[in-house]
């Protein structure tokens, strides 16, 4: 790789927005890359995993906190198997809950 001069920063900077456009138009128009047609099967996540998989899933960043205080006013949907103190959250319900604009209440089992 060459080195860029100061004089040359706007041509590349050009170059590379226009390479990310080709870049973000291949993956806009290619389904398979399309993370929503992935079918949804039902697993069952502990709290960890869910901050996870808000993450790669959905581009959520939420701290642990942030999940305890959403259950706690209801705001996400989860599962407390009764007897237990165990958090689930099902990636099913919570796919719902992100594509209904994070409007479901918990579920008890």
């Amino acid at each position: 790789m060459s080195k860029i001069t100061f004089d040359q920063i706007p041509d590349v900077l050009a170059e590379l927005r226009e390479n990310q456009k080709c870049i973000l138009n291949f993956i806009i128009n290619n389904p398979s890359l399309k993370k929503e047609d992935e079918p949804s099967k039902e697993i069952l996540l502990t709290l960890g995993q869910v901050i996870d998989y808000l993450r790669e899933r959905h581009g959520l960043n939420l701290a642990r906190q942030t999940i305890y205080c959403l259950k706690n006013d209801r705001k996400i949907p989860f599962i407390k198997p009764e007897g237990t103190k165990r958090l689930l959250f099902s990636s099913k319900q919570i796919d719902e809950w992100i594509q209904n604009g994070r409007q479901i209440k918990h579920l008890k089992e």
